[in-house]
């Protein structure tokens, strides 16, 4: 796990103008939740993220301005 911490640490640091909004981690998947203003954010990302060798990592991008997507993890 020390891996995957490094590489949040890593993400979080030079994911300019996004906050980090949670993790979560379910039946082996880790998901981190990230908000930006701008779509194009998934963009800076990826190169962040290409050198991952430890598992998949993919990038969705979903439009919610409300925060209705990580309403669940306010309880």
């Amino acid at each position: 796990m020390p891996a995957l911490h490094a590489l949040e640490d890593h993400v979080a640091a030079h994911a300019d103008g996004m906050v980090l909004v949670a993790h979560e981690t379910t039946d082996g998947v880790r998901t981190t939740h990230l908000y930006a203003d701008s779509p194009v954010a998934a963009d800076v990302l990826k190169p962040l993220t290409a050198g991952w060798r430890d598992g998949r990592v993919r990038i969705t991008v979903t439009p919610d301005p409300d925060w209705q997507q990580v309403a669940h993890l306010t309880s």
